[in-house]
């Protein structure tokens, strides 16, 4: 039942909008997306509801967000509307690792037409629910798993400096085994 799709059927691109210096403000309302994500916050939007947001200057290129709220895309990102379920599209997108069409210059740049050209397979909506939910699960267990690996590395480095302290003060000694 998947059907064998051009992006450009399902996707509408659409770069952002430069954002001036002095609307860029530490207590902003809306997050402003650029090339890498979250950059700073301002008091005034150019999107809201569900859209998907690519990177589109700089080393991370490509890169993939998705949100449903009102936030400003800056000239450093595109703006991407899908035709199908927006949670679908988010992991599509980045399954594609899109940072391979960048341009290979100084300053890689992502191109919404090389996006567009790329055929994709796409499922029933029932099933890309079901994938969307799968993988939504899947990620926050990943998440979860990866923030308690970093707290026990951060425990034990506490525990090795501490160690070195004591031993390097007298207060435990050192006897060779």
């Amino acid at each position: 039942s998947w059907k064998r799709w051009k992006l450009r059927y399902l996707l509408k691109l659409k770069n952002g909008k430069l954002i001036k210096n002095d609307e860029l403000v530490d207590d902003g309302e809306f997050p402003v997306y650029g090339g890498n994500g979250i950059m700073a916050h301002t008091d005034k939007y150019n999107y809201e509801d569900d859209l998907i947001i690519l990177g589109r200057v700089g080393a991370k290129c490509g890169n993939v967000h998705y949100t449903n709220q009102k936030i400003w895309v800056s000239d450093n990102a595109i703006a991407v509307r899908s035709s199908i379920n927006y949670g679908y599209t988010y992991h599509l997108l980045n399954v594609l690792k899109l940072n391979r069409l960048a341009s290979e210059t100084a300053q890689p740049l992502l191109v919404g037409n090389n996006v567009k050209k790329l055929y994709v397979a796409i499922p029933t909506i029932k099933e890309q629910e079901e994938i969307v939910e799968y993988l939504d699960n899947y990620t926050e267990k990943l998440k979860k798993t990866k923030a308690s690996i970093k707290s026990q590395i951060e425990t034990l480095q506490a525990y090795r400096k501490s160690l070195i302290h004591e031993c390097v003060t007298g207060k435990k000694q050192v006897t060779s085994a």
